[in-house]
């Protein structure tokens, strides 16, 4: 069985880097991650990315709605960005 000075979970932005230095500073690292290195924040994108991208996507749709003449006024139905920020 191998040994190691120091075990990292999680191979994020924070994961990696403290990995990283530990083995500038001479410990024996492993770093375990489940999925790609880099983790969510790297290869999907972070919490507030994923709010903007929600509502980008509920807006995609309602375009496309108004362009099957679903909706008749769509440009009553405003965006208030402040809102959207606030929310993420």
């Amino acid at each position: 069985m191998k040994e190691y000075d120091l075990i990292v979970i999680g191979g994020g932005p924070g994961g990696y880097k403290a990995a990283e230095l530990a083995g500038h500073c001479g410990l024996k690292v492993v770093l375990v991650e489940k999925g790609k290195l880099g983790a969510v924040c790297l290869n999907y994108g972070c919490i507030p990315l994923k709010g903007y991208l929600h509502v980008a996507r509920l807006v995609n749709e309602v375009n496309e709605l108004r362009n099957d003449n679903i909706f008749s006024d769509i440009d009553a139905f405003g965006i208030n960005q402040t809102g959207v920020l606030e929310r993420n």
